[in-house]
């Protein structure tokens, strides 16, 4: 029942081993950076993005997940990495028009506690949502981040409409991250390291519906 074959979406991962903790988890012993990193697919944004994938897909917008894993060998260099997987998909499907990468944010207090981002949609707790855009502000070629700038403003209207508090303040930066590549790209931190997996794949069913109204009005 696609609107689409031709897949649209390509959702990846720059730092795939982004990860959340448990359900319930009050204290972490040792770092809490080990705790919060994983091969374990299940418990980090990969999983978050088979949500958002899946629910594009129910909504009829054909999406791509690319589960590969760009900062196997750490981070330096990821996003070198990502940049290679986006044009392979852009190569072989150029019906691709928007690309989102997906990460979990860390956000910490000066007791070095990792704090969670939540905001509550019909009684449950959803992972907040922040976008990282993009520009030519360094000096790299970013035609396209104005529309890029657009859409993520939208997608925040319609998060945060009727009071609820689900996507923060969006972040303008002076590096492209990869965002020059396809016609619309975003960067989008579903929750942080606090927040547990159920949080963030909660809210990318929300991600996922939005955009799905911002791609067929």
């Amino acid at each position: 029942s696609s609107v689409t074959q031709d897949p649209l979406v390509l959702v990846l991962h720059t730092h795939a081993s982004e990860g959340y903790l448990p359900e319930g988890t009050k204290y972490v012993e040792g770092n809490i950076g080990d705790a919060t990193y994983s091969k374990d697919g299940s418990k980090t944004v990969l999983a978050v993005g088979k949500v958002l994938c899946d629910t594009l897909n129910q909504k009829g917008i054909t999406a791509i997940h690319c589960t590969v894993m760009h900062d196997e060998e750490g981070l330096q260099g990821s996003y070198e990495r990502s940049l290679h997987s986006i044009r392979f998909f852009l190569e072989h499907y150029p019906s691709i028009r928007y690309v989102i990468d997906l990460h979990r944010d860390a956000v910490i207090n000066k007791d070095g506690e990792y704090l969670k981002s939540v905001g509550k949609v019909n009684g449950a707790e959803v992972a907040q949502v922040m976008a990282v855009v993009g520009s030519d502000g360094g000096g790299s070629e970013c035609p396209n981040w104005e529309g890029n700038l657009a859409l993520a403003l939208q997608l925040g209207e319609l998060l945060n409409r009727d009071g609820a508090r689900i996507f923060r303040p969006l972040s303008l930066r002076n590096s492209t991250y990869n965002q020059e590549l396809a016609p619309y790209s975003l960067l989008l931190e579903i929750g942080t390291g606090g927040n547990s997996p159920e949080e963030a794949k909660r809210a990318a069913v929300l991600v996922g519906e939005a955009l799905a109204r911002l791609i067929y009005p």
